[in-house]
């Protein structure tokens, strides 16, 4: 295996537990985590109605996300959905007035881009047919 590989895998696996850990936790609790995702934004100028159905699907995204980095699934979509994900995440912390949180999210990005940059190199992935490369 070549070094892009491992960094492939590596990038899959860190990114995949971070998501599949994130979701599960707020699934786990979720009336609680989509009322106090709905309540941190109540005293911001984000309008309401954005707020409430992102608050719904966050956890269910953010599992979604990590099984498909986990299983190598269709990769490069994935990272692209991760990379918009981020975002919004950053957005709304910034939102929020929670600067600290901004560079954790940017860091998460830039590995978003490594994934993407060595992504040809995807390997040991679900659904995806043997010799061919990316995903």
């Amino acid at each position: 295996m070549t070094y892009q590989t491992w960094i492939t895998l590596l990038v899959r696996l860190t990114l995949g537990l971070v998501f599949l850990a994130l979701g599960i936790n707020k699934l786990t609790s979720y009336s609680t985590t989509v009322s106090m995702i709905a309540d941190g934004f109540k005293t911001s100028w984000l309008p309401m109605f954005l707020v409430y159905p992102f608050s719904f699907i966050l956890p269910f995204w953010e599992t979604l996300t990590g099984v498909s980095l986990l299983l190598g699934f269709r990769y490069r979509l994935t990272l692209g959905i991760t990379g918009i994900l981020l975002a919004l995440l950053t957005f709304g912390v910034t939102v929020k007035n929670m600067g600290d949180t901004v560079p954790h999210n940017l860091i998460f990005v830039l590995v978003v881009l490594v994934g993407l940059h060595f992504s040809d190199h995807n390997r040991f992935a679900v659904g995806k047919a043997s010799g061919a490369s990316g995903g």
